[in-house]
C-alpha cells in the first residue's frame, strides 16, 4: 500500500500520517504533479488496486468494494 499526497509541503504528509496512524509508505507529489491528471483522479482519496505486474486491476474503490476487489485479485492469482 502506498499513499500519494498532493499537499503543498512534504511535512504536511508526515504530519497527516502520524496523526492518523498510517503505517504504509507516503509519497509527496505536490500540487504540480501530473500523476493525478494523467490517471484521471478527480477526488481524494482515490483508492486503486494495482497488480504485481503494475497493471491497474480496479480503481475508485470504496468501503466493501476494496475487500471484494482484493479477494477477487487474490483468487485469480491463486489459480
Amino acid at each position: 500500500m502506498i499513499g500519494l499526497s498532493s499537499d503543498d509541503q512534504p511535512f504536511e504528509v508526515k504530519q497527516y500520517a502520524d496523526r492518523h496512524g498510517l503505517l504504509f509508505h507516503q509519497c509527496h507529489l505536490g500540487r504540480t504533479s501530473a500523476v493525478a491528471t494523467d490517471y484521471g483522479v478527480s477526488g481524494i482519496p482515490s483508492i486503486w488496486l494495482i497488480g504485481p505486474d503494475g497493471k491497474v486491476l480496479e480503481k475508485y474503490l470504496r468501503e466493501e468494494r476494496i475487500k471484494a476487489a482484493v479477494a477477487k485479485a487474490l483468487d485469480a492469482q491463486s489459480r
